[in-house]
């Protein structure tokens, strides 16, 4: 189950969404995605002021779910 962890990098906390998972029987961090500080993400939850924006390009982390989403949307 992913989390939320505040890191201290020289006197600063930015927080990062984490998803741990055991590995050879240890848990470990198998996914980390940076969202920046505190400030960052209440602007991002007030809105920032813009409209949203539609991205350039995106990145898949997960195959499976593309995969699905497309059968079903083929029958």
């Amino acid at each position: 189950m992913a989390s939320v962890v505040g890191k201290r990098i020289n006197g600063r906390t930015y927080y990062y969404l984490v998803e741990p998972a055991r590995v050879e029987g240890r848990p470990r961090i198998v996914a980390q995605r940076y969202l920046g500080s505190a400030d960052d993400i209440a602007a991002a939850f007030d809105g920032g002021g813009s409209a949203p924006t539609v991205p350039a390009d995106s990145r898949h982390l997960a195959f499976g779910a593309v995969a699905a989403v497309w059968a079903t949307l083929e029958r």
